[in-house]
């Protein structure tokens, strides 16, 4: 309690906790502003990542923490010290292009905490640029459920936008992504006509060895999602359009799916969901149909 400013910036550096943690504590509550261009230093070039965590915190107590200082933390050799300063970059994301370009590069972290921090601190972006780098989570997350939900929880804001990058992305491989459908589902959980007519685009334009598996699993997503809370009439044009092209689908599984997303967005009217209709009733009816197609035509 005796100790002067400098000597508890010092202490910071300390091989024992207590002392580390009993400095920061009294230079913060005593307001000690004297000494923030030694804890900079300390935050930047401590010899100890413990040192350099202690100093980045203890400048946030002292509300002298900058953009600057936690760019630079972000680039720490230690795994740890880049997680916190991801942390502590959240404030300024959508302010700072440069601090947000140097958060989203750590997507690419050789260290799994660092990645999974990545996921959370992009969500508070909020911003379409982020889809971008959580494509890039995802494409790495297969068997990784802390890391996909992590990727989902920050995608509530901008789920249409990573679901474009996503399908885009799983053209080009021989697998559906597994975080896909649960990834749709808040597409149309959220009721938004823009975000489910982004979706349905990106779902009817999908190529590949695995289109018709992206396609289904996209659909019974957006079906998931489009059955919580109250369905709304889909008004946009270009939605609509894209949901009419799904309704004539060469893929049997496809047009069934798109037949209940129709019917969740009201789209009764549309010439593909009456011709879709008189063709499930013409199989229903056929006795020289399999069993297994009538029902499914039934249903």
């Amino acid at each position: 309690a005796e100790a002067t400013a400098d000597e508890l910036v010092a202490a910071l550096a300390s091989p024992n906790a207590c002392w580390r943690e009993t400095a920061q504590r009294l230079l913060v509550e005593r307001g000690e502003r004297s000494v923030e261009k030694q804890l900079i230093e300390l935050a930047t070039a401590g010899g100890t990542p413990q040192a350099r965590l202690h100093a980045l915190y203890t400048l946030d107590g002292l509300s002298a923490l900058t953009p600057q200082t936690v760019r630079q933390a972000l680039g720490d050799e230690h795994f740890a010290v880049r997680t916190h300063a991801l942390v502590l970059s959240e404030r300024w994301l959508q302010q700072d292009a440069g601090l947000f370009e140097t958060v989203a590069a750590l997507a690419d972290d050789p260290h799994p905490r660092v990645r999974l921090q990545a996921a959370l601190t992009l969500g508070q972006a909020r911003s379409p640029v982020a889809a971008a780098a959580l494509a890039k989570l995802a494409a790495a997350s297969e068997g990784d459920t802390w890391l996909q939900a992590a990727i989902l929880s920050s995608a509530a804001e901008t789920a249409a936008d990573l679901l474009v990058e996503v399908v885009r992305r799983a053209e080009g491989g021989s697998a559906v992504p597994s975080l896909l459908r649960s990834l749709v589902s808040i597409v149309g959980a959220r009721h938004r006509n823009d975000e489910i007519s982004r979706a349905l685009a990106a779902v009817e334009a999908a190529k590949g060895t695995v289109a018709a598996k992206l396609q289904s699993a996209c659909l019974a997503g957006l079906a998931e999602g489009l059955n919580r809370g109250k369905p709304e009439v889909l008004t946009n044009a270009d939605g609509q359009r894209s949901l009419r092209t799904l309704l004539a689908n060469s893929d049997g599984d496809v047009r069934q799916l798109a037949f209940q997303v129709a019917k969740l967005v009201r789209l009764q009217e549309a010439p593909e969901m009456k011709a879709a209709l008189e063709a499930a009733a013409k199989t229903a009816l056929d006795d020289d149909r399999p069993l297994p197609d009538r029902v499914a035509a039934v249903a």
